[in-house]
């Protein structure tokens, strides 16, 4: 089918994908370009709709419906400033704090920078961690952070979760370490990260948050030799998941 009219209906929800609101409702997102759309579909997403434009000739990932789009249609979709010629529709995930299986999980504490969010979620993924949720961290199907997950939202398990969850993993043999400076905190490289472990990562501005810190079993930070005050919430977690790792290997 071809669309070349955005006052076409599916034009028209194509579009309001791009506001939360929308997202939460559907239980849809809104993914643009080859190697994300691709890359999205091999991690597992399932692919409601794929748009593509008139000059589009790469392959097409498996969906339900595929629409070609005049070129002009597709530009006043797109989002990118060098458009690919390929938009797709996801479903959600469906998730909850009882799916994670992982021996590593990292905690986002009110995290609310995309590129962040998207950063934590890659490593994560690479790491064969799962990510939790807790606070108001950005929405992690915002159109920047799934770019910056690169797919991998649809890869690592997410899943939001309160303090209940928390010490319910606890009760399950998780340790919480927290990354943040504290009278008792120790150097990261020190740490016994070996078995179930929760990192935990703050707010770029603030940290981690009181209730965070009162269920925490150790407070860690990352020796930064050279003088810099601080790490931002991507690298800190990046650290301190490749640690466990290391640990774990």
């Amino acid at each position: 089918m071809k669309i070349t009219s955005t006052d076409n209906a599916r034009i028209k929800y194509l579009n309001s994908l791009k506001k939360k609101s929308v997202r939460d409702r559907e239980k849809c997102v809104f993914l643009e370009g080859e190697n994300l759309c691709r890359d999205s579909a091999r991690f597992g997403a399932e692919l409601t709709a794929v748009f593509v434009s008139e000059s589009y000739t790469s392959e097409i990932p498996p969906c339900e419906e595929v629409f070609e789009l005049s070129e002009r249609v597709f530009l006043k979709v797109a989002e990118t400033q060098t458009p690919q010629g390929i938009i797709a529709v996801a479903k959600m995930p469906e998730l909850s704090i009882e799916d994670i299986k992982e021996t590593a999980l990292i905690l986002c504490d009110d995290v609310r920078d995309p590129g962040n969010m998207g950063t934590i979620i890659r490593t994560a993924h690479a790491v064969g961690a799962s990510v939790a949720l807790f606070g108001n961290c950005v929405d992690i199907y915002n159109l920047k952070t799934v770019r910056s997950s690169m797919g991998s939202v649809f890869a690592a398990k997410c899943v939001q979760c309160d303090t209940d969850d928390i010490k319910a993993l606890k009760s399950r043999g998780y340790k919480l370490f927290s990354g943040m400076l504290h009278k008792d905190s120790k150097n990261l490289y020190d740490m016994n990260l070996q078995g179930n472990v929760i990192l935990a990562v703050g707010n770029e501005a603030n940290g981690i948050g009181n209730e965070i810190s009162a269920l925490s079993d150790a407070f860690v930070t990352i020796p930064m030799p050279g003088g810099a005050e601080s790490l931002n919430a991507a690298v800190s977690a990046s650290v301190m998941l490749y640690e466990y790792l290391r640990q774990n290997q």
